[in-house]
């Protein structure tokens, strides 16, 4: 028998505490709670970096999110397994939502025969309309504030327009979550045969709260009446700047205030979020049962990273906190060679690839983390990291001024630590899973506490030499450039030797 299909679905800034929570008698994720209940569902999974940016990266390569250094995306010369996996015959596609930070320009398309970017095909759309002799007269004209104002006009015509339509705007129109699946299926069905393949797909619709139809709103915010109906709509426009406010707030304010809010903004911003996961999760339910039935297709479903709602005064994900409702994420494994049942320890993203190439048959190496297929993690230190406060990097790729956020989970307790101003929280999340009390210095965990910050701090001093060797390696690669040598023989990145 040949090795299984893989197919790996990742829904961007899904929160692992709301699968199978029910709003106004609908379930917000019934397929995914059935295909989770025929499979393995890990209750504790994290992401090993948060965002986006810091998320994915050991997802493709294993290891932490800043075994690389200060970086974001893959460095070259980073192996993938999906790179591994085209060699050992597998074909393998990709279907990305809009997401400039899984495109093309930060090396996720490496080792992929088919690599459906979105966000590349529309970044190039929109840098043809503004080098159009009509834009550059209205700048030259107009002035560049004039033409901002014009701008902002048209989106909020746009934003109104699309607010009186059941439809569900996106970034793109082929970033919608029928669209991906659409084209995963399509890509699925032509590459199923005498090799295996893997797939992955990228799904948006979450991220942006507002990408849903009108019936998921009324459904998720209980209108049943015209009017309620026209409040769902109204409130879309309106809090669409609200929530980027917000959002924006959250990021300039020290990552300790909370940002100003109101019971409404919190009913009505869950509301549209949960209506997106109804959505979502309606949405990927042909693909989860073409897995089903295929019987030889491993199907692995994850978030990034998870959304924070006001639950510690912030909104959104960027990199300003690891609370758990960022920070956890829901995961899901299914398929042949799967243990069925439910996984209580500590998991994160740096599982996935292993356990990939677990399923292909690729030996696994002596530091690998633990497979997702069958066992126990074992119990090991579980880490999640991120640089504080970066902000929409792209298209850059080094933050030599940020400083280190990192958390580290064992058993029921969970410590963190924030280089900048060396503050220090830990919490027993079986006892306080909203980690609202922090018991450093109480003696009853003095123990814990400094097993917990060695091993951080361990972590940090760790990153600080990955940091160094990549800026020498990158240093290294642009003076073999410079001299026209073109690094034929250079592997850039983090050399193997410390992976």
């Amino acid at each position: 028998m040949s090795s299984p299909n893989i197919i790996l679905v990742t829904l961007d800034a899904m929160r692992a505490d709301l699968l199978g929570r029910e709003r106004n008698g609908h379930l917000l994720t019934p397929n995914l709670s059935e295909f989770g209940s025929e499979g393995r569902v890990f209750t504790r999974a994290v992401a090993a970096g948060i965002p986006t940016y810091f998320s994915f990266p050991p997802m493709f390569r294993g290891g932490l999110a800043l075994d690389g250094g200060k970086v974001i995306g893959l460095p070259a010369g980073t192996t993938t397994f999906v790179e591994e996996l085209a060699r050992r015959g597998y074909r393998t596609a990709a279907v990305i939502a809009s997401n400039p930070y899984l495109s093309h320009y930060y090396r996720f398309d490496s080792g992929f025969d088919v690599f459906d970017d979105f966000y590349s095909s529309g970044l190039a759309g929109r840098s043809r309309r503004e080098k159009r002799r009509s834009m550059r007269l209205v700048k030259s004209v107009a002035g560049g504030s004039v033409s901002a104002r014009l701008k902002r006009a048209k989106a909020k015509y746009n934003q109104l327009r699309e607010c009186t339509r059941g439809a569900n705007p996106a970034l793109h129109e082929g970033s919608r979550a029928e669209k991906v699946t659409e084209r995963g299926l399509a890509l699925a069905r032509e590459m199923d045969g005498d090799r295996p393949f893997f797939l992955w797909l990228h799904y948006m619709d979450v991220h942006g709260y507002f990408y849903a139809t009108q019936a998921d709103r009324r459904a998720v915010m209980g209108a049943s009446s015209p009017l309620g109906d026209a409040r769902i709509r109204w409130n879309r426009y309106r809090y669409i700047d609200r929530w980027t406010g917000q959002i924006s707030r959250s990021e300039e304010e020290p990552p300790d205030k909370a940002i100003e809010h109101n019971r409404a903004d919190e009913v009505t911003l869950t509301g549209f979020y949960e209506a997106a996961m109804l959505y979502a999760d309606r949405s990927i339910a042909p693909l989860l049962d073409w897995a089903r039935r295929s019987r030889k297709t491993v199907t692995i479903v994850t978030a990034d990273h998870g959304e924070q709602f006001y639950d510690h005064g912030k909104i959104g994900h960027a990199p300003i906190s690891v609370y758990e409702e960022v920070a956890r994420v829901p995961l899901i494994v299914h398929g042949p060679g799967v243990e069925c049942g439910e996984v209580n320890d500590w998991v994160s993203h740096s599982s996935i690839p292993v356990s990939i190439r677990e399923v292909a048959g690729l030996p696994r190496g002596a530091q690998d983390a633990p497979s997702l297929l069958a066992g126990t993690p074992g119990g090991e230190p579980v880490f999640t990291e991120t640089l504080l406060g970066v902000r929409a990097p792209f298209p850059r790729r080094r933050f030599d001024e940020h400083t280190l956020l990192i958390t580290c989970r064992q058993g029921p307790h969970k410590y963190v630590w924030r280089e900048e101003d060396g503050a220090e929280q830990l919490f027993d999340l079986d006892a306080d899973p909203g980690e609202k009390e922090n018991l450093m210095g109480r003696p009853d965990v003095a123990e814990v506490e400094e097993e917990l910050r060695a091993a951080v701090r361990g972590r940090a001093a760790r990153i600080g030499v990955l940091d160094a060797r990549a800026k020498l390696s990158e240093s290294v690669r642009k003076l073999g450039r410079s001299m026209g040598i073109g690094g034929s023989g250079y592997r850039g990145g983090v050399p193997s030797s410390s992976k």
